[in-house]
């Protein structure tokens, strides 16, 4: 089975999936993917008994990113660097969305329709 995340990239326009190793995600997963350091954490939502999770990069508005990748925004929240979308289970634990979760593709949409009113963000 795979897994993926779904991260937004100001620096390409896109909101795409990117495959991560395990169910479990990771530090360094979040790391790599949103190109940083140090990730922050940022409750999207709830569904079932899982929260939607976007982690972001903790110190995107003091090292630089917005000038080298780019900002988005959610709702009023103006964010800099990449984003990984994934969730969070009970126990805290981040998790990736599987490869027959239909889910993925249904969060997929509605954040690309979050972010697109301003960015014209695209999901791939």
């Amino acid at each position: 089975m795979k897994y993926y995340g779904i991260l937004i990239d100001p620096s390409k326009d896109a909101v795409t999936k990117v495959e991560i190793d395990n169910s479990v995600v990771g530090l360094s997963d979040l790391y790599s993917n949103i190109g940083c350091e140090m990730v922050e954490r940022m409750v999207l939502g709830f569904m079932e008994d899982y929260s939607i999770d976007l982690w972001i990069d903790e110190e995107g508005m003091l090292n630089g990113a917005s000038e080298r990748v780019g900002c988005f925004s959610i709702g009023d929240n103006i964010l800099y660097g990449r984003g990984l979308i994934v969730l969070c289970d009970m126990d805290g634990e981040s998790i990736a969305f599987d490869s027959e979760d239909k889910d993925m593709e249904r969060f997929a949409k509605v954040i690309t329709n979050k972010v697109s009113i301003e960015n014209q963000f695209n999901y791939a």
